[in-house]
């Protein structure tokens, strides 16, 4: 005991050890505890925050994948529709003037023999009338 005397240690060392222990104790429990509590409270927000974020940004790429496939599906689907009405369209198109152009051959054939047969007969009834007025004619030359 010499020895720690020798270095001041004295009979006050144990009061000041157990004021040590206390002083520690009650710092430990009013500042330091409540401290580190905070500070993993603060670090489970910010990963189960950080996390969550994560699990957004995969679920938004998720859906941003599945409209994407449902947009092109639609897009194949509104393009065969579209093709298929248009080709059908085409075809009724191409019959309606296919028919249209039957129909005016049909009508252009009847009114040119119609014509024919007008100029035939007006043919036939000059032809019978000449006669008649050459002898007009002549009886009139005749006469003058």
């Amino acid at each position: 005991m010499e020895l720690l005397q020798t270095i001041g240690v004295n009979g006050t060392i144990f009061y000041q050890f157990i004021i040590f222990v206390v002083a520690f104790t009650a710092i430990n429990m009013l500042a330091i505890k409540p401290y580190f509590r905070a500070q993993q409270e603060r670090v489970n927000r910010t990963e189960g925050s950080q996390e969550a974020a994560d699990d957004l940004l995969k679920k938004t790429e998720q859906l941003e994948a599945e409209y994407a496939e449902r947009a092109t599906k639609l897009n194949e689907t509104y393009s065969e529709f579209y093709s298929k009405a248009s080709a059908e369209a085409q075809k009724k198109a191409d019959s309606m003037l296919s028919e249209a152009r039957d129909q005016s051959l049909k009508t252009l054939e009847t009114q040119r023999a119609d014509i024919e047969k007008g100029l035939s007969a007006a043919k036939n009834e000059v032809s019978a009338q000449i006669p008649v007025i050459s002898e007009e004619i002549v009886k009139r030359l005749v006469h003058s």
